[in-house]
């Protein structure tokens, strides 16, 4: 029902169709498969999902409380599912990035101030 597929040390599901009442469950299932593996994060992309109800968040919601930072949404901002997340707050309570690409990332590039002022750059473990 959805695409799943593992990049690096994680498990990308992708979400390719409305996510509600009638295929929540499915999605909670999904997840609960992936996160067997406790050392990969999950990573549950909406990039091409055009819809979701409270039903959906719902499972995004408890799969947080299970997971805590080992879950990952990815919402691009210009989705405007993106505004779901926004209005009812869960924006401030689920791990949220804005593309698959950034949220598979490893590393990323951090520049950290140098003692004598001049800026140089750090290789940091992403979240």
């Amino acid at each position: 029902m959805f695409d799943v597929h593992q990049v690096g040390e994680a498990t990308i599901i992708d979400v390719a169709e409305d996510l509600d009442m009638c295929t929540s469950s499915a999605l909670e299932s999904t997840i609960n498969l992936a996160a067997l593996d406790l050392s990969k994060r999950v990573i549950v992309s909406l990039e091409k999902c055009l819809y979701c109800d409270a039903s959906g968040l719902n499972v995004l919601v408890k799969a947080r409380k299970r997971l805590g930072s080992m879950l990952l949404v990815v919402v691009p901002r210009a989705n405007r599912i993106r505004r779901i997340f926004h209005i009812t707050g869960l924006e401030e309570i689920l791990s949220l990035s804005a593309s698959l690409h950034d949220a598979v990332m490893p590393t990323r590039l951090q520049i950290a101030p140098h003692p004598n002022g001049v800026a140089s750059s750090a290789m940091a473990a992403a979240s």
